[in-house]
């Protein structure tokens, strides 16, 4: 895997642009900007010798630090090799040093959930239930070796033309599996998508994954958030106290096993959601009986 070390300035796209050029000159042609967000700045590049085209993410800088990176090494069956799952934007390599920190993922060409839930104001239930199942796969692959996601939101799910959703910002989840990042009070996350124990800053499982998870299924099938607040300590006062307008009062056609699923999924207590998220999913595939592979090509069709 390569791994860089060098020191810079943390500025705007322009400038991280510019640096990028600076320091990949010869392995990466930097094509242009794909966005920016709270987690950091991803930018479009070709990678010159293997002729593909990549997306190299680097963090904002209260996410950058050396034991972040030292998570990526492979380590034999470790973190590296484990999350090779279908429904992951895997990692090709990481470089850091005392001022930048970023990360060189496959590029996907498709649209972000939460670009499509803003075009269609909401998703059909059928569909809904597909992204999150193959969402729900993902994760919990993921969770069978050990590792949460702590930020699973509609920005973070990809959705490429063949209609196959990917779960990125997987390496978020990684520096908190160190000793030092998962004792209490480590919070990491996007608060309308946290759940109320990783509010508080407590110990995370993947019980608070399948919370995320649903608050993430509630805005595809309604179109709203269903914890909304006027600042991050507002949202999260919801997480704790509120609860959500049933889904079938904003969408009746919505049917009342999915709505059940989903519900239970946003319990406040973890003892109280699905014992784990093979059995979530289950719940949430059976509320629908279309086909799955037609679904996933009409999922794809949206996205081209």
């Amino acid at each position: 895997m390569m791994t860089r070390r060098w020191s810079g300035p943390y500025g705007g796209p322009e400038q991280l642009e510019d640096y990028l050029r600076n320091v990949l000159n010869g392995e990466f042609e930097i094509r242009g900007l794909i966005g920016t967000g709270g987690m950091g700045t991803v930018f479009l590049a070709d990678d010159i010798a293997l002729a593909r085209k990549v997306a190299i993410k680097i963090l904002a800088p209260g996410l950058r630090n050396q034991e972040f990176v030292e998570r990526f090494k492979p380590r034999g069956s470790g973190h590296g090799v484990a999350l090779a799952s279908q429904h992951r934007a895997d990692l090709r390599g990481a470089g850091h040093g005392r001022a930048q920190l970023f990360f060189v993922m496959r590029y996907i060409d498709g649209r972000s959930l939460s670009h499509l839930i803003g075009d269609e104001k909401r998703l059909s239930s059928p569909m809904t239930t597909e992204v999150v199942s193959q969402v729900g796969q993902g994760l919990a692959y993921a969770h069978r070796r050990g590792i949460v996601h702590r930020d699973i939101k509609p920005g973070n799910i990809l959705i490429d033309r063949d209609g196959i959703a990917l779960i990125t910002d997987f390496g978020i989840s990684k520096v908190t599996e160190s000793d030092n990042q998962t004792r209490t009070g480590a919070v990491i996350g996007t608060p309308a998508y946290m759940s109320p124990e990783q509010c508080a800053g407590k110990e995370i499982t993947g019980a608070s994954d399948q919370y995320s998870l649903r608050v993430l299924t509630y805005e595809a099938l309604t179109g709203v958030q269903p914890f909304r607040g006027d600042s991050a300590m507002a949202i999260m006062f919801e997480h704790f106290h509120a609860t959500p307008e049933p889904i079938r009062q904003r969408q009746p056609e919505v049917p009342e096993q999915l709505e059940i699923a989903v519900m239970r999924m946003l319990a406040k207590d973890p003892k109280d959601r699905w014992p784990n998220m093979e059995e979530a999913i289950a719940a949430v595939i059976g509320s629908t009986a279309q086909p799955r592979k037609r679904l996933s090509g009409e999922l794809g069709a949206m996205v081209g």
